[in-house]
């Protein structure tokens, strides 16, 4: 659930507050969470990635969108953006329950064996490479 906020200073950024399970999308259905007033906001700013090939346009009539295109949400609700970025809030309980933050998934890919694998592996391709030039030029004799 994306919201725009107004810092104290009147800059206007997006929240990503959190899931909502498909059923209780509607305000109304969860009051409690629908925060009034001012608040503290702890979470990740990221650059929201761009809409691929194959996602669906929006759902403006039902206010879904497939990706977190924030320019044209912000547009949508005639709002100037601070930056075109999301922040993301924490797991920070919201009152009622919803939604449910820190949905953000932040891992870095473990590609170290496979790196030292490869670089191992070219090591040696050129050591036989070298041998087997020597070899050929007489300058290494095997016995």
């Amino acid at each position: 659930m994306l919201t725009p906020f107004r810092t104290d200073d009147g800059r206007v950024l997006m929240v990503d507050r959190g899931a909502v399970p498909p059923e209780r999308l509607n305000p109304a259905t969860r009051a409690a969470g629908n925060v009034q007033g001012e608040t503290k906001i702890t979470g990740i700013w990221r650059e929201p990635d761009p809409p691929g090939f194959f996602t669906p346009p929006p759902e403006l009539a039902r206010r879904i969108w497939y990706a977190r295109d924030v320019r044209a949400i912000a547009a949508v609700d005639h709002l100037t953006l601070t930056a075109p970025v999301v922040i993301e809030a924490d797991a920070t309980p919201n009152p009622g329950g919803l939604p449910r933050g820190g949905q953000t998934v932040v891992s870095f890919r473990n590609e170290h064996l496979s790196y030292a694998v490869t670089w191992f592996g070219l090591a040696l391709m050129l050591l036989g490479v070298w041998f087997a030039y020597h070899i050929s030029k007489g300058r290494i004799a095997l016995k």
